[in-house]
């Protein structure tokens, strides 16, 4: 099984519906597919649940952190839904943290017999959540907003000293790849403009921060995800844009989707 992690220490900046997007990409593509949700908000659960595509679990999140037997239920496409409380409540017990680490590897590691791929959706706090969840993934995705992020917080995000994701991969889990950042719910407006190319401009971010559609050999283009209306619409009722019909919207925002999509699944291994 590969376990893949959104992440990044801002919140707004659409985790979850990225999240979600991947989740329902992946389970239609007939890989079995394992969604955790470890933000106490719960915006990947709601529409997860709502669609009734998923196999709601009765493991709760936190469970996976502090159950060192926890198990999920039979399934080709499974969620295990934020549990609110329970996750609230970790970063509080600092004398366990080790043991919710060794809790979730240890979940992962029994997954990966009936899953092909996990899904990991985080909060915005640098907390046990993240850095219990990094320490055991394959790939670490990023996805950022144009209107928020300066140069000076996605250096954060990279090189934090107990989450940043070059730190992680340094001091405790050297097969973290990190896919990249994705700028998501882009605008055409001069601000988002002007700090994509802030950061394409600069050497270091463009050579291995930014997510690529095609390989970086080949030149290509970056990723990122334009702001359509569609994809908050279907995150609101539970749905995905793939299967919205007789709406040009939603059909030209798959046509725009489904690449970056299918070069996430490439980049982990997972494609069909």
């Amino acid at each position: 099984m590969k376990t893949l992690v959104l992440a990044n220490q801002k919140g707004g900046v659409g985790k979850s519906a990225i999240c979600c997007l991947l989740a329902y990409h992946f389970a239609r593509l007939g890989l079995r597919t394992l969604v955790l949700d470890l933000d106490h908000q719960g915006h990947a659960t709601a529409p997860l649940t709502a669609s009734g595509k998923a196999t709601v679990s009765a493991l709760t999140s936190d469970r996976a952190l502090t159950d060192a037997a926890a198990m999920v239920e039979p399934g080709d496409f499974v969620l295990v839904s934020a549990g609110y409380q329970g996750l609230l409540s970790l970063e509080s017990q600092p004398d366990r943290h080790n043991e919710f680490a060794r809790n979730l590897r240890g979940f992962l590691h029994r997954m990966g017999e009936r899953f092909d791929v996990c899904v990991v959706d985080t909060g915005p706090n640098p907390d046990i959540r993240v850095v219990s969840a990094l320490v055991s993934a394959d790939y670490v995705l990023a996805p950022i907003d144009l209107g928020q992020e300066a140069i000076s917080g996605i250096v954060n995000l990279f090189n934090a000293p107990r989450v940043g994701i070059a730190t992680i991969h340094a001091r405790l889990n050297p097969r973290l790849q990190f896919l990249g950042m994705l700028p998501n719910r882009v605008k055409a407006v001069p601000l988002h403009k002007a700090n994509l190319l802030k950061v394409m401009s600069s050497s270091a971010y463009r050579s291995k921060l930014l997510a690529r559609v095609d390989k970086p050999e080949s030149g290509g283009d970056f990723m990122f995800l334009a702001d359509r209306m569609v994809i908050q619409q279907c995150q609101a009722n539970g749905q995905f844009v793939a299967d919205v019909r007789g709406q040009t919207a939603a059909r030209e925002t798959w046509a725009e989707v489904k690449p970056v999509l299918d070069r996430v699944a490439e980049m982990m291994g997972v494609s069909k």
